[in-house]
C-alpha cells in the first residue's frame, strides 16, 4: 500500500484525522509494504483512540504489532477447528 492507500483506510475507519497525521510516517517507515488493507482495517476499527494527541507512531505500531499477532493466532485456531 502506498501513503494514499493508508489514508484511505484510516478514513473508511471513520479515523481520517489521525490518518492525515501518520500515513506519511507509516509509510516512510515501510509500514504497509507487505500489509493487506483488511489487516489495517480490522486493526483500526479495534484501535481506540480518545483524542490523545500523546500518541506517537511508534506507539501505534507497538500496538499493531501486538493486533496482528494475535489476530494470527485467532485466524489459525478457528482454522484448525
Amino acid at each position: 500500500m502506498n501513503k494514499d492507500d493508508i489514508q484511505s483506510v484510516f478514513e473508511r475507519c471513520a479515523l481520517g484525522h489521525i490518518g492525515e497525521s501518520f500515513a506519511y510516517k507509516l509509510w516512510i517507515q515501510g509500514f504497509a509494504d507487505e500489509l493487506e488493507e483488511e489487516v489495517l482495517e480490522d486493526f483500526l476499527l479495534c484501535f481506540d483512540y480518545k483524542e490523545d494527541p500523546s500518541t506517537f507512531v511508534h506507539e501505534f505500531l507497538y500496538h499493531f504489532a501486538t493486533f496482528t499477532v494475535v489476530r494470527k493466532s485467532f485466524i489459525e485456531s478457528i482454522e484448525n477447528g
